[in-house]
């Protein structure tokens, strides 16, 4: 086999290696980018319905602590405690295990805090005592928003 054979074969074999070096570095990149994208994308989705979440309980603790007693009041804290448990149920679907054995709980005391409040008398001891559940609810979407950012900022 002549020299020229032999660097022929040669650089067949280096443009042949370098040519699998750059497609390989191309899928694992593209693979890698994809999956933060992804990433990135749920954390979004869930930072948003965490936030109409916070909203929601804080409107109906607005209309729950209102003086006025209403049908069409009445008619609005149904409609906010339905909302409250769809956006319960979505976010807490995409949750891990203890987060969403929290958030449960959370929920399941503001509803009953709920329904205490609406069997009330105008009592300003029920008011802060009802109250202390919507501030521990809205800490604990906090701290769980401030998680979700933080690995949208690691995405």
């Amino acid at each position: 086999m002549s020299i020229r054979t032999k660097c022929a074969l040669l650089l067949i074999a280096f443009e042949a290696t370098l040519a699998g070096t750059i497609l390989f570095t191309l899928f694992y990149t593209t693979v890698y980018f994809g999956n933060a994208a992804d990433s990135f994308s749920v954390s979004r989705v869930r930072v948003e319905e965490i936030g109409r979440l916070r909203s929601a309980v804080q409107n109906e603790k607005t209309r729950l602590f209102a003086a006025d007693d209403s049908k069409h009041t009445q008619d609005e804290l149904a409609n906010s405690q339905r909302e409250i448990s769809r956006l319960v149920a979505n976010l807490g679907a995409a949750m891990k295990n203890d987060e969403r054995s929290a958030l449960e709980s959370l929920n399941q005391r503001r509803r009953q805090s709920v329904q205490f409040a609406r069997k009330r008398e105008a009592d300003d001891r029920a008011h802060s005592g009802n109250a202390g559940i919507y501030h521990e609810f809205d800490q604990f979407l906090a701290a769980l928003e401030s998680k979700t950012w933080e690995s949208v900022r690691l995405a």
